[in-house]
């Protein structure tokens, strides 16, 4: 017998949208090795929102060119496109921010793996990692 179901209408219980423009600045501020998240990711995703994950990841990539940083990542990350890549890291990122509803501070990122180890698609290239994420 069903007794609940919980259905959310985005912003009711996650601010996803939010959360994935975030999520995307974290990424390319990973790649790029940039002190803090790359607010133009946000507004390039910004101008995607209800896009497929490939229509924004595409924008991001056009519009901040990143698509060299990302072609050497494809090999790790099993992708066929750079886009593939930006999306993998980003939804990687925005998991990470769901499961922390809270908004725990931030902290860098090697306190913030857990203890199994990351499957090697989610390990970035030597120094990419960084960055700080939320917990």
């Amino acid at each position: 017998m069903i007794q609940a179901i919980v259905f959310d209408l985005d912003g009711t219980l996650v601010q996803s949208e939010k959360l994935k423009a975030e999520a995307y600045a974290i990424a390319v501020q990973r790649l790029r090795r940039l002190p803090k998240p790359d607010q133009r990711a946000i507004e390039a995703y910004q101008s995607t929102v209800g896009a497929s994950r490939e229509v924004a990841s595409q924008v991001v990539i056009d519009q901040l060119g990143l698509e060299p940083e990302l072609r050497p990542l494809m090999a790790q990350y099993e992708a066929s496109e750079p886009w593939q890549v930006l999306t993998q890291m980003r939804t990687t990122i925005y998991k990470d921010m769901v499961a922390d509803p809270q908004g725990a501070p931030r902290q860098p990122v090697a306190a913030h793996h857990r203890s199994a180890a990351p499957r090697q698609r989610d390990r970035l290239p030597d120094g990419l990692g960084n960055d700080v994420v939320p917990k």
